[in-house]
Parts: structure tokens; sequence; C-alpha cells
């Protein structure tokens, strides 16, 4: 219960450093979350830049700020914390797990997102992807941004994955688009 109240005090505080630096920025609307950044250890980071000392990240919908983990064990207890989750049902209900690595090794990032393409350059894993596992919702990986250019030929199905990219294909893809 400590563990919610504190991460739910972390999220409040990241809505409020967006909306005031949306503020600052003469943003018209200065509630809304900027694509990008998320939450790692209490503080905001803005992952187009980099991931710092992050190593595994999420984005559960676009109306919530991302969360980034040192590590995949804390990152995958987050994930089954947060399942019974309303807001995440209109989701789907397991993500798209990516890895900067063949072998599901390296970075992880993992969307839960659908109906809208996700430029990766937002969650700074452009032309990162190394394997892959697509869960209960197919999807398509463009390799440019907003689904452009040629889509990945492999299976990418629900349940699909691979541990690593068919040929001409290890990092090259720029967006994801959940089912």
């Amino acid at each position: 219960m400590h563990r919610r109240r504190l991460t739910a005090i972390g999220v409040a505080a990241v809505f409020m450093v967006v909306a005031a630096s949306s503020a600052l920025a003469g943003s018209s609307s200065a509630t809304e979350p900027r694509p990008g950044l998320a939450l790692f250890e209490g503080k905001v980071i803005d992952l187009s830049r980099g991931w710092g000392e992050a190593r595994a990240c999420v984005v559960f919908d676009a109306d919530r700020v991302a969360e980034c983990f040192r590590d995949t064990a804390t990152l995958h207890a987050r994930e089954t914390e947060v399942a019974a989750d309303v807001s995440i049902l209109a989701s789907c209900s397991t993500p798209l797990r990516l890895f900067a690595n063949t072998g599901y090794g390296g970075s992880e990032l993992d969307i839960y997102t659908r109906g809208v393409w996700q430029n990766l350059s937002t969650w700074g894993f452009d032309n990162q992807l190394s394997s892959y596992k697509v869960g209960a919702c197919g999807v398509h990986l463009a390799e440019n941004a907003n689904g452009g250019g040629s889509w990945y030929p492999g299976n990418t199905s629900a349940g699909a994955q691979a541990s690593s990219m068919l040929s001409g294909w290890d990092n090259r893809v720029s967006s994801v688009y959940l089912q």
C-alpha cells in the first residue's frame, strides 16, 4: 500500500512538472503529458534524449507518463501491479516487448497502446530493435515514422516472437502499431 501511495505521488509530481514546463513553453494545453517523458526513480526523464541508467521502460497508454526501471524484473512486477487497472484494458492486455539486442537482451521497451502508430524515436528506441515478443494483440513494425516505408515481413501476429530480426531488418524499425 505504501508503494502504491509513493507511485501515485510520483506520477502526480510528473504531471505537475509537465504542466509547468508546458505553461512555460506557452503550450495551449498545460495538462497533457508530453510524449517521451518517463518517470524513473522519482525523476522525470526525456526518453527521446536518452535512457540514462534506465534499462527497461513501459508505455501503458497515451494518457500516462511512461515508467522506467533499472531492470526488467522490476518492470515486469510493475506491469503485473498495474494489470488490474481498467484503463489498461482499453489497451492490449499484454504488451509488445521490444529488445535492443538479439536473444531478447539489452534494453527493453514494452508498449500496450493500441490503435495509434508509436514512433520509437519518442521513446529513445528508434532503429534499435533486434528482437521482439508480441503480446495478445498483433502488431505492425514499420521502417519509418508513422508507419511509413516498408513493413516488417516476419510474423507479427499475436503471440509471435523473434529472437532476431529477418535479414536487413536489424536496427531498422522506427514505428510500431498494436492492432
